[in-house]
């Protein structure tokens, strides 16, 4: 947080300077030696430089707000409890979930357990180490679960660009719903397309459209929310209120699946 300020306090001390100069040049009959377009470049750079100081200390502030909230104050806010580091057999529960990586060098941390909706919730923060080169890159993933009935596995994922230009060409992989944004934007594989259909009705489809980096998986009694980058302890209750409204989209009649 204290880089953050450093920063935007040299950038604004730059674009104060840069923003005084114009108007000191101005001022001193400088236009006069500018044409009328060359005039409002200048106006057009001032006034970007000056929002791109307020743009970054509007974010720097909203950062602010949660920066010093720990992770324990933040299970309490929401009634889950707190581990820093999982236990192995965490691990061996949680480890092998469709885009986080399973080798040797994966970690889990930041783990909260509580409940919502009356069912059990797990989130936690995957942390796993790549090498780029000889550079070690890390790579973190957030992770909620959510356990459910013993249905059968699914898996909602975003297309990339390469997918959706295939499915625009007709090459349509994955499950087809009525929804066709849907369908261009996510792709679904299951071992069970009735029960596929099933859960992933009209209202679920929108649902699930409006988080596309999210990808959902269900398999063997639990639905997992996945989303890259490190978990973010001013967004658990956000993540929390996303897994309930999944939760209330479940057809009732899965309850007995």
């Amino acid at each position: 947080m204290q880089s953050q300020r450093r920063n935007l306090i040299v950038i604004a001390i730059l674009g104060a300077a840069f923003a005084a100069g114009v108007v000191l040049f101005l001022a001193r009959g400088g236009g006069a030696l500018l044409s009328g377009p060359a005039v409002a470049i200048v106006v057009v750079a001032v006034a970007v430089v000056t929002g791109a100081v307020v743009l970054i200390a509007t974010v720097v502030r909203r950062r602010g707000r949660h920066a010093g909230i720990s992770p324990t104050e933040m299970a309490a806010q929401f009634d889950l409890t707190y581990q820093a580091k999982a236990e192995s057999a965490f691990h061996q529960q949680f480890g092998k979930l469709p885009g986080i990586p399973s080798g040797r060098g994966g970690k889990v941390e930041h783990v909260f357990v509580g409940r919502i909706a009356g069912r059990l919730i797990t989130a936690f923060q995957h942390l796993y180490i790549t090498m780029a080169g000889q550079t070690p890159v890390p790579v973190y993933h957030t992770v909620l679960v959510l356990a459910t009935r013993p249905w059968p596995a699914l898996t909602v994922r975003r297309r990339g660009a390469l997918g959706r230009l295939f499915y625009r060409m007709g090459v349509r992989r994955g499950l087809q719903l009525e929804n066709e944004a849907f369908n261009l934007g996510m792709r679904v594989t299951t071992a069970d397309p009735d029960f596929a259909v099933l859960i992933l009705g009209p209202e679920m489809q929108r649902f699930l459209l409006d988080s596309p980096a999210v990808t959902w998986h269900i398999d063997h009694g639990r639905v997992a929310a996945i989303s890259n980058g490190r978990m973010r302890f001013d967004r658990i209750g956000d993540s929390l209120d996303r897994m309930r409204r999944f939760w209330d989209l479940v057809p009732s009649e899965l309850e007995a699946w």
